[in-house]
Parts: C-alpha cells; sequence; structure tokens
C-alpha cells in the first residue's frame, strides 16, 4: 500500500512538472481555527473545500488516533463540539433566496440550529476573506443531506456571493467514488432511506472588476 501510494504521488509531481508551473506565492491553512482566520494582504485567489453540513464527522472519524496518542475523552469532546456544524456560531447576513426556502422548511430545532451553524460559520468566514481576493474563488462542496434531502450548498454560495459582486462563471460536478467506503439501504440513525454524499461540486467565482 505504501509503494502504491508513493508512486502515485510521484506520478502527479512529474505530472504536474510537464505543464511548466510557474513559481507562486502561497499560504496553506487549515483547521478549525480558520473561521476566524484573517488575510493581512491581497490574494489573487482563494481555493478551499469547506465542510459539506454535518456529512463527515472528522473528529468522530480521527477518535480512536487521538486515543491511541493519549489524548483524554473529555478533550476529544471539547474537539467535537467545535466542528462546524455543531459549534455555537454569531448570526452572519446570508445572501440567498434558496437558503431561506430551506430554512423555512425545517421543523426540527436541532437541524435547524445545524443548518444555522453551517452557513452563519462558512460563508461568515468566507465573506470576510473574499473582500481581500483579487481574482477568482474555487469552493470545493458537495450536496449532504439532511433527512433524506439534497441540501444545494453550491447553489447557497452562489447566489451569496453573486449578491456580493462575484461573477459565478461555472459549477463543476464530480463524482464520488474513492471516498465512498460503504453505503447503506436505510440509515441506521434515521431510519430513512440512505443518500450519501453523490457527488463533489467545484464553484467558480470571479470577481467583477
Amino acid at each position: 500500500m505504501l509503494r502504491k501510494e508513493i508512486t502515485n504521488v510521484l506520478e502527479r509531481i512529474r505530472e504536474y512538472q510537464r505543464y511548466s508551473p510557474k513559481d507562486v506565492n502561497y499560504v496553506v491553512k487549515g483547521g478549525i481555527d480558520t473561521l476566524n482566520e484573517e488575510l493581512k494582504e491581497e490574494k489573487n485567489i482563494l481555493i478551499t473545500s469547506p465542510p459539506y453540513l454535518q456529512s463527515h464527522e472528522y473528529i468522530r472519524h480521527a477518535k480512536m488516533d487521538l486515543f491511541w496518542l493519549g489524548y483524554s475523552e473529555d478533550y476529544v469532546n471539547k474537539l467535537s463540539k467545535l466542528e462546524i456544524p455543531y459549534r455555537n456560531v454569531p448570526p452572519q447576513p446570508i445572501h440567498s433566496e434558496t437558503y431561506f426556502q430551506w430554512r423555512n422548511q425545517i421543523e426540527e430545532t436541532r437541524l435547524l440550529r445545524i443548518f444555522d451553524n453551517y452557513f452563519w460559520g462558512v460563508l461568515g468566514a468566507l465573506t470576510r476573506l473574499q473582500k481581500h481576493i483579487s481574482s477568482y474563488m474555487f469552493l470545493f462542496v458537495g450536496r449532504a443531506s439532511m433527512r433524506g434531502r439534497p441540501v444545494p450548498i453550491d447553489q447557497i454560495f452562489a447566489e451569496h456571493f453573486s449578491s456580493l459582486g462575484w461573477i459565478h462563471e461555472a459549477t463543476l460536478m464530480d463524482t464520488i467514488v474513492a471516498r465512498r467506503l460503504f453505503s447503506y439501504e436505510i440509515n441506521p440513525a434515521t431510519g430513512i432511506k440512505d443518500n450519501r454524499t453523490p457527488t463533489e461540486n467545484l464553484v467558480i467565482l470571479r470577481k467583477k472588476v
């Protein structure tokens, strides 16, 4: 497995080098604290893939590793509560008709809190960052399901940023294959027919000059 993965990485590096890439200045950020990230100078492009609602619970996925590394159960539980969309997020303006159409259909208080926290957190952070982006934003998102219905996250993102002066150039779609480890006919947590996130969408936004 290790040999195969290393070979795969080397092949991808060689493929990239064949395009004679130019040197660029870049900054890579990751983790839960990026919600509060600030840009101190203007950048040309923003590329990011925020969580897809509660489609993938990162801390739950890594719990056993964290226990093996010696972290306490209390500490791991605290990390879980910091995940989007479970952390408390102050309300943010959302400029999307689709967002409010979906919000008005949610009757369960818990789901409504998850829905709001997700968009307040992610769009709140991206709205702050976009002020210092001069050319393009590339946003990778998937249509995670709530009670069996896929939420059009990509459409809500596109509408929100279009209202802020960005041009929605395209949304590209790719079928998720490698990371779909298993699927159920019925989701054991809800009793509803399973509808795992089948595709990943790339929302391409260009800054209006």
